[in-house]
C-alpha cells in the first residue's frame, strides 16, 4: 500500500515552504484549490489567488518557458510578501497541513 501525501507536509519543520506559501495556507482568503497552467505552463494544483483568477484562461502550455518567464514576478511577489503573485501549490486537502516534525506528521497519518 502506498500514499501520496506532499500537502500534509507542506508546513513541517524541514519544508521548503516559504513563509507567504505558509501564511496563504492558514489565510481563509485562500479557501479554495484550482487546476492551473497560468505560473508554469503545465496544469498543477494550488490555492487560488489573483494571478491564476486572471490569467488561468489565456495562460500557454509552455512549459517550461511559462515557468522561467514568470519566474521573476514570483521571486518579486516572495520577497514582498505577496501571496497572490505567486504560486501557492497544494492539494485539496491543504488545510489539514500542520506544522511539526514530518515524521511526526506521517505517524499521525498512519
Amino acid at each position: 500500500m502506498a500514499a501520496q501525501i506532499g500537502t500534509a507536509l507542506l508546513l513541517a519543520d524541514e519544508a521548503g515552504t516559504n513563509a507567504t506559501h505558509r501564511d496563504a495556507l492558514n489565510n481563509p482568503e485562500f479557501g479554495t484549490t484550482l487546476v492551473t497552467r497560468a505560473f508554469s505552463g503545465r496544469y498543477a494544483r494550488g490555492l487560488a489567488n489573483n494571478f491564476t483568477r486572471f490569467l488561468d484562461d489565456v495562460a500557454p502550455l509552455g512549459y517550461p518557458e511559462v515557468h522561467h518567464m514568470t519566474s521573476p514576478i514570483r521571486r518579486a511577489a516572495v520577497a514582498t510578501d505577496d501571496p497572490h503573485g505567486t504560486n501557492l501549490w497544494a492539494g485539496t486537502a491543504f488545510a489539514s497541513a500542520r506544522t511539526g516534525k514530518a515524521a511526526d506528521i506521517v505517524a499521525s497519518l498512519v
